[in-house]
């Protein structure tokens, strides 16, 4: 459409501007697919190491994951209670990291979704990166100071106070033995293990974020005063290039897996693909109605994803390689999800009462239930092994076990005193467990919705629900700080493993039961 107009405009009378549009016009690239995962703004997005994999966050503190290749939402990461700003993962795609709003970093399992560490910040947190080995995080944010992070144990290994400076871009080294920050118009290098940075630039202009070079000869910049991307010599500072076009700031810029191009976001609504040796715009990734505020390379450098403040995330392709498929979500704001056992289907639901039932093949809705009139609904969601029924955790502490082809319910399991957080199936179908903000797990026959174990003793609501793989076991996850396992036949707590530092949101047993 822009090209048509333009050719119409020069068409009636030559001007510069129509000439202009024109030229954009043909370096505009077409997305591959929208997808609308979350509700409000997308803050973030990252890619898996093994490029299966994208998250998406923001302003829904929940962090969801999607499969690129069959465009299914694959499991959700709540743990979150405010915005989220960046998201990581670990080199070797085992652990995400996550930074919000609410002043802690989180560190989870990515292929379970379990929380493993939350990290204590005094104030909102900006920025996580992990360092080249996997075994250490760097976080920062509104605070005056970086912290690094020991990620088998969750303590602080060092921490660097920066001053009364305001603390602005933080670039990890590609050997992950250093960091670069920008703190007013200085850019600086921690070592890390040692007590005091090391200046490597002055005078340089306010810079909202900064990125290194693969060979780390090179830094990016963006000056507070252009609309621009300025590539220096990180020995004398000098400009070698810039990266100029965009029209208003530009909130986000990275250097492609392979070195050979610099990829900016900007709050125009565009994302653009630069040669980072000539500077000369390559391509122009425009569709977001509204703000870009964050980007993510595919690994292997062939598609970007873009994120704006029109609740959107964009897949983009930088080749000419087949489109992935669209990642749809709930049309309202969505609590849970999960497969059926068969993996063609998938039930979600939202904080608009709803229970739906979607074809994983196809995208599309083939049901949608009521099953809690007048309530909203806030806890888990679980799958019989049959493949015919879910149970659901509602907020007026009834669980109710429902047939997602006919919307019927067919037990009640009735006997918490409030909300209901969590809620699982044995892996034989025989039992559920079900925990609750009323301090108790409860164990059900799933035939007769009969309590069959009232599992107390917490000093917290009790969130997370699962059962172990041979079913022997009901493990819970309390907001005191204990993971309990509970023996299924007698009722008996079995083990307690305790961390008061953080609340236990899920718990799980590992496949070997080890």
């Amino acid at each position: 459409m822009i090209a048509l107009l333009a050719l119409h405009s020069l068409e009636l009378r030559y001007t510069p501007q129509g000439d202009e549009a024109l030229c954009g016009a043909i370096l505009l690239d077409l997305p591959v697919r929208h997808f609308t995962p979350q509700t409000g703004r997308i803050h973030c997005v990252a890619y898996a190491p093994d490029g299966q994999t994208v998250l998406t966050g923001g302003q829904d503190p929940v962090i969801r994951a999607w499969d690129v290749a069959t465009g299914v939402e694959v499991r959700q990461f709540v743990g979150h209670t405010s915005n989220l700003r960046t998201l990581a993962f670990s080199p070797d795609g085992r652990l995400i990291a996550s930074a919000s709003d609410d002043g802690a970093a989180c560190i989870w399992d990515a292929a379970s979704s379990a929380l493993l560490h939350r990290l204590p910040h005094g104030a909102g947190v900006r920025g996580v990166a992990f360092t080249a080995d996997g075994r250490r995080l760097l976080t920062w944010g509104m605070e005056p100071r970086l912290r690094l992070w020991d990620l088998a144990s969750g303590a602080v290994i060092e921490t660097l106070d920066i001053g009364r400076e305001t603390l602005h871009g933080v670039a990890l080294a590609p050997d992950g033995r250093s960091c670069i920050y920008c703190a007013g118009n200085t850019i600086l290098r921690w070592t890390f293990g040692e007590p005091s940075p090391a200046t490597l630039l002055c005078d340089i202009p306010g810079t909202f974020e900064v990125a290194r070079t693969p060979d780390d000869r090179m830094i990016l910049v963006e000056p507070y005063t252009e609309f621009v991307v300025q590539r220096l010599d990180i020995e004398t500072g000098s400009v070698v290039c810039e990266y100029r076009g965009h029209t208003d700031w530009i909130e986000h810029f990275s250097v492609t897996p392979d070195g050979a191009g610099v990829i900016t976001s900007s709050l125009d609504s565009t994302t653009r693909l630069w040669d980072m040796q000539t500077g000369v715009e390559v391509r122009r990734f425009a569709g977001h109605n509204n703000l870009i505020w964050s980007h993510a390379c595919s690994p292997d450098g062939r598609f970007v994803l873009t994120g704006g403040t029109d609740g959107t995330a964009t897949l983009w392709s930088l080749d000419d390689a087949p489109d992935p498929p669209v990642l749809r979500g709930s049309p309202s704001g969505l609590m849970a999800a999960v497969f059926m056992p068969d993996g063609r289907t998938a039930v979600t639901i939202g904080d608009d009462r709803a229970l739906r039932v979607w074809d994983t093949a196809t995208g599309c809705e083939r049901h949608c239930w009521r099953v809690t009139p007048g309530q909203t609904l806030h806890g888990g969601l679980a799958a019989h092994p049959s493949g015919g029924y879910v149970a659901v955790a509602c907020d007026d502490g009834i669980g109710r076990v429902v047939a997602i082809e006919t919307g019927a319910v067919e037990l009640l399991l009735t006997g918490h005193q409030f909300r209901i957080w969590g809620i699982a199936f044995s892996p034989d179908g025989r039992l559920i467990l079900t925990t609750g903000r009323d301090c108790t797990a409860r164990l059900w026959n799933a035939t007769t919705g009969d309590m069959v174990h009232l599992l107390t003793g917490y000093a917290d609501m009790v969130v997370g629900a699962s059962f172990s793989p041979d079913g022997r076991y009901a493990v819970t996850g309390c907001d005191d700080g204990t993971v309990r396992l509970w023996d299924v036949a007698i009722g008996a707590e079995a083990q307690r493993l305790v961390d008061p530092r953080f609340p236990m949101v899920y718990a799980t047993v590992s496949p070997d039961m080890t």
